[in-house]
Formats: structure tokens, C-alpha cells, sequence
């Protein structure tokens, strides 16, 4: 069923190193700006932080299937089958769910 394949998917993603990070809202995007005063000079310098390559093509490889159109745990056959399992329930649970699959669409587009 998609749904248990999607809540499998969604474990391994959960579970990679970048999704683990303190600072996963801003993954390579992290920046110290330090600066110092030395008789008064000012310098400064800037540290950039970013994940590990391999850490990086292990979370796209988890989360790849999500997005693509062909596999079972894409996100839209998901909130389909979510959506046509809440036939009977309140108003405000479908519009969660119609919500929810605006949200995921959002980001077919998006760099991040």
C-alpha cells in the first residue's frame, strides 16, 4: 500500500545524517561571520559549514522516490490515497489534507 511504503520512505529520510542536523532548516547555508580587534584593526572572516558529499547524495537518494512521478511513494499518490481514505470524516480533515498536498507540491519546484 502506498501509504506504508510512504511512512517506510519517510523513515529512512528522517533517519539520514542531514536530516539529524541542529541546523537543518539552513544545510549549507550555515555561516559564522568572527571578528577580531588587534590594536585597533578590525578583521573579520567568515566559516562556511556544510555537510559531508556523501551525507548530501544519501539524503537525495532517500528522498528522490518522493518526487518522482513513477514510483509508489510519490507524493501525490500518497495524499490521494490519503485524501480517499477521509471521504467521510470532517471538513476541516480534508481541507488539511487538500492543504497538505499543496504543501508537497510547493516544493516539486523548489531548489531546496
Amino acid at each position: 500500500m502506498p501509504i506504508d511504503e510512504f511512512m517506510n520512505r519517510a523513515e529512512r529520510v528522517l533517519s539520514s545524517e542531514i536530516a539529524r542536523r541542529e541546523d537543518l532548516a539552513t544545510v549549507g547555508t550555515t555561516m559564522r561571520f568572527i571578528g577580531s580587534l588587534s590594536e585597533r584593526v578590525t578583521s573579520w572572516r567568515m566559516e562556511r559549514e556544510q555537510p559531508r558529499e556523501a551525507d548530501i547524495e544519501s539524503a537525495a537518494a532517500r528522498v528522490r522516490p518522493l518526487f518522482l512521478n513513477e514510483d509508489p511513494v510519490f507524493h501525490g499518490k500518497v495524499t490521494t490515497a490519503i485524501g480517499g481514505l477521509v471521504q467521510g470524516a470532517p471538513e476541516e480533515i480534508k481541507q488539511a489534507i487538500k492543504a497538505l498536498k499543496k504543501a508537497w507540491r510547493s516544493n516539486e519546484k523548489s531548489y531546496r
